[in-house]
C-alpha cells in the first residue's frame, strides 16, 4: 500500500500578498488528504519538483527543517504501526502533521451527538469519502433528531445500549425500516461510536456489550406485473390543475421503460442522447455506481416523453426537477387510482423493467447490461419472482 507525504505549494488558494501557504499532501492506501502547515512563502522560492524552499529566502532553512521535520516523523510513525502490526490511523497522523495533540477527554465529556455527527462528517470529507458515505452519515443525524427530541442535547457518554436498543424499535415499528435498512443504520453509528471512542470521548462502546444485530434478510424485489402496470397506464390518470402529479407519473413511465433509477431520470440531460446508425441510445455515467449504462429508446412511452419535453425544455436536463418526497406522494396517489395494493418507488420501475424483460425471453446477462448492474443478483431475483406469479396464473387458469 501505498504511503507518502508530499510538500506542495497552494497556487488555488488567494493570495496574500504574494506569498501562497505550503500544505503537506498525505497518499494513503490510494487516498490522498491535505493539512495546512504555518508557513507561506513567494512561488518565486519554491521549488515544485523538490517540494522545498530555494534561492535566497530568509526564511529557507526556517521552512525546510520544518518540513524535514515532519518528514521524519511520519515515516517514524509508518515504520512503529508496521513493526507493531497497528493499523494506520489518520488522526494520528493530523496529530504529527499539524501538531496538535487531542483534546484530553475530561474537555471532551460534554459534546453533544450532533457535534460528534459534524466532526465525523469533517473526517470522512477530509478523507476524501465518498459522497454516498458522508450523505449516509447525515441521515443518520437526522434521522436520530427524529427519535429523539433531546438528540441535540443529548452528550455522547449518555449513548448507551438502553438508548440504541430504543433506537432499533423505533426504526422497526415507528419508520416501518426493513432489518436490512435498521443493520445500515447501525452499522453508520457503530463506526461514529468507534471513532469518538478511540479520540478518548468518554462512551462505554455499547456495540462491544453484546448489542445484536437483527438477522439479514433476503432483499425484497417490488415490480408491477403486465396487468398491473397497464393498468396504471389506463387509470393512474393525473388530476387536472396538479402538475406536479402529471410530472410524477411521466418520470414513473420513463423509469419503468428504460430502467434508470430516480436520480439518473433527473440527472438525464439532452447531451446524454446519442443517435447510432439511426437508433437514439441514453448513454450516462450512472450517478450511483459511476458506471455507464447504454439504453436504446425503442418503446414507445420514452420516444413520446422525450419529443414532448424536446419542445418545451429549456436547460440542459430533459426533465423539469421535483424533489423526492414529493413525488412518493404523488406515487401512493396515483397507485390508489390505478387499484394497485403496492407501495410504488422509483426502484420498483426499475425492477418492473428488468421483469418485462425477463417475460419477453431476454437473457439475464442483457437485462444486467441495460440496468448497468455488474451483479446479477437482483436480475436473478426479480427472474425468480417473475416466474412464481406466471406459475400461479398459469395455475389459475387451469382451474378456472
Amino acid at each position: 500500500m501505498k504511503k507518502t507525504i508530499r510538500p506542495i505549494l497552494r497556487d488555488d488558494l488567494s493570495r496574500k500578498g504574494l506569498e501562497k501557504r505550503i500544505d503537506l499532501r498525505v497518499y494513503l492506501d490510494g487516498r490522498q488528504t491535505k493539512f495546512a502547515t504555518p508557513y507561506s512563502i513567494a512561488p518565486a522560492c519554491w521549488d515544485k519538483k523538490s517540494g522545498r524552499v530555494v534561492g535566497n529566502c530568509p526564511e529557507k532553512s526556517v521552512i525546510n527543517s520544518y518540513l524535514n521535520g515532519k518528514e521524519t516523523e511520519y515515516e517514524r510513525y509508518l515504520f512503529q504501526c508496521e513493526m507493531l502490526g497497528e493499523t494506520v490511523d489518520l488522526e494520528r497522523i493530523r496529530e504529527i502533521l499539524t501538531g496538535k495533540a487531542r483534546t484530553a477527554p475530561s474537555e471532551k465529556t460534554n459534546a453533544t451527538l450532533d457535534e460528534i455527527f459534524d466532526a465525523y462528517v469533517d473526517k470522512l470529507r477530509t478523507d476524501n469519502r465518498c459522497e454516498r458515505t458522508i450523505i449516509g452519515i447525515l441521515d443518520l443525524k437526522k434521522d436520530m433528531a427524529k427519535f429523539s427530541k433531546r438528540s441535540k442535547k443529548r452528550t455522547i457518554d449518555q449513548l448507551d445500549i438502553l438508548f440504541i436498543q430504543e433506537y432499533k424499535k423505533y426504526l422497526r415499528t415507528v419508520r416501518r425500516n426493513a432489518d436490512n435498512t435498521i443493520n445500515t443504520k447501525l452499522n453508520r453509528l457503530r463506526s461514529v461510536v468507534k471513532w469518538a471512542g478511540r479520540l478518548g470521548y468518554p462512551i462505554d462502546d455499547p456495540f462491544g456489550k453484546g448489542l445484536k444485530f437483527l438477522n439479514r434478510s433476503k432483499p425484497r424485489t417490488v415490480f408491477l406485473t403486465k396487468d398491473e402496470y397497464d393498468a396504471f397506464l389506463q387509470k393512474a390518470l393525473p388530476d387536472k390543475g396538479d402538475p406536479a402529479m402529471k410530472l410524477t407519473r411521466e418520470l414513473f413511465i420513463f423509469s419503468c421503460e428504460t430502467g434508470l433509477r430516480f436520480s439518473d431520470v433527473l440527472d438525464l440531460k439532452w447531451t446524454h442522447l446519442k443517435n447510432i446508425k439511426g437508433v437514439t441510445y441514453i448513454s450516462k455515467v450512472q450517478c450511483k455506481t459511476k458506471e455507464l449504462v447504454e439504453i436504446p429508446v425503442t418503446l414507445k412511452w420514452p420516444k413520446v416523453l422525450l419529443a414532448k419535453y424536446r419542445n418545451v425544455s429549456t436547460g440542459e436536463h430533459v426533465f423539469p426537477r421535483l424533489s423526492n418526497g414529493c413525488i412518493n406522494r404523488k406515487l401512493k396517489m396515483l397507485a390508489e387510482k390505478a387499484g394497485i395494493g403496492k407501495r410504488l418507488s422509483f426502484h420498483v420501475g426499475r425492477h418492473t423493467f428488468a421483469s418485462h424483460l425477463a417475460n419477453a425471453g431476454t437473457p439475464l446477462y442483457m437485462v444486467a447490461k441495460l440496468l448497468g448492474d455488474k451483479s446479477l443478483d437482483m436480475v436473478h431475483r426479480v427472474y425468480t419472482n417473475t416466474e412464481r406469479t406466471e406459475l400461479i396464473e398459469a395455475m389459475k387458469k387451469l382451474g378456472a
